[in-house]
């Protein structure tokens, strides 16, 4: 089993029947599971959790199953397929205007990007573009397209904290003093 936690951002569209179309911030955290066996390169399945909000106006959460897909050492394909609920606050703009607006969504996830496989741990890091599709199941017809950058939490705030507290102590704590 390895777990990646990723934090991904980008913008894309939002399309509702009868109303212009509006563009979209798009900022999440995506925690998965990938079971299989303990080689590089092999297909791995498993649970996949995502929290997200578009435009700091919605609050989603998903739940589904991804499958990695070994297309290139270290370069894998990750195909996501998830349900979810989605609470959206009328923002003012043509595509947050709806009544009714929250409810049930379908999203479907392509990733492509450096995701090794990490034979010291069960962590496992990741940097990745992703293409999201959403579509509403309940209430108004509403897609939204979206694209973006995720970085490994790992990237983003673990190494960062460790290189200042390696350079507050003056070295490397696991390196003997000369």
């Amino acid at each position: 089993m390895q777990v990646s936690v990723r934090l991904g951002t980008g913008g894309g569209a939002a399309f509702v029947r009868g109303l212009p179309t509006d563009g979209l911030f798009d900022a999440h955290l995506v925690a998965d599971l990938s079971f299989g066996p303990r080689l590089a390169d092999t297909v791995r399945v498993g649970p996949s959790l995502e929290l997200r909000t578009n435009d700091l106006t919605t609050a989603e959460l998903t739940l589904g199953a991804s499958v990695l897909l070994p297309v290139v050492p270290a370069l894998p394909l990750v195909l996501t397929a998830a349900l979810g609920y989605a609470s959206r606050r009328d923002d003012g703009t043509a595509a947050g205007a709806l009544d009714g607006a929250d409810g049930a969504l379908a999203l479907a996830r392509a990733a492509f990007g450096y995701r090794p496989y990490n034979y010291l741990s069960r962590y496992g890091y990741g940097l990745q573009l992703y293409v999201d599709l959403r579509r509403s199941v309940t209430g108004p017809e509403r897609w939204e397209v979206s694209g973006g950058l995720e970085a490994d939490l790992e990237f983003v705030f673990v190494i960062p904290v460790l290189f200042v507290v390696t350079w507050l102590r003056g070295g490397d704590p696991d390196e003997p003093d000369e």
